[in-house]
């Protein structure tokens, strides 16, 4: 466990462009999220949103899918209770599709496609860069 946090002055140093420069060791020793955060296409950073509105966005953008197309990845580095929880959350939704990033899981392939790519209970910093 880290006490280290990624505030929103460290995002208004960098932009996602220069942070995807950087080392994995170098992002994971950045520290961890503070709050929900968004991809702003037009600065190239990321911005903090409420958890609110975070909320509010992954609902409409799931409610815009089919429970067969979405599809939620998990990594095995996530805690049993974080997995757990979020395939609950999947199968509330009404989705089977769980890959993981096991040996041999297919979960990262394709990834970086994603439609509505988020995370829950883990830092992925230098493991899922997603715009």
């Amino acid at each position: 466990m880290t006490s280290k946090r990624t505030d929103q002055a460290f995002f208004e140093r960098d932009t996602l462009t220069a942070l995807e420069a950087w080392s994995d060791h170098d992002l994971e020793a950045a520290g961890r999220l503070t709050h929900p955060m968004r991809w702003d296409p037009d600065s190239d950073r990321y911005t903090p949103v409420s958890w609110h509105i975070a909320f509010q966005e992954i609902a409409r953008e799931l409610q815009a899918f089919e429970p067969h197309e979405a599809v939620f990845y998990t990594s095995g580095r996530a805690s049993l209770e974080t997995s757990c929880m979020f395939q609950l959350f999947a199968r509330v939704y009404g989705s089977n599709h769980l890959p993981d990033s096991s040996p041999g899981g297919s979960g990262r392939r394709g990834a970086q496609h994603g439609v509505l790519p988020f995370s829950l209970g883990a830092c992925r910093s230098s493991r899922h860069r997603m715009r």
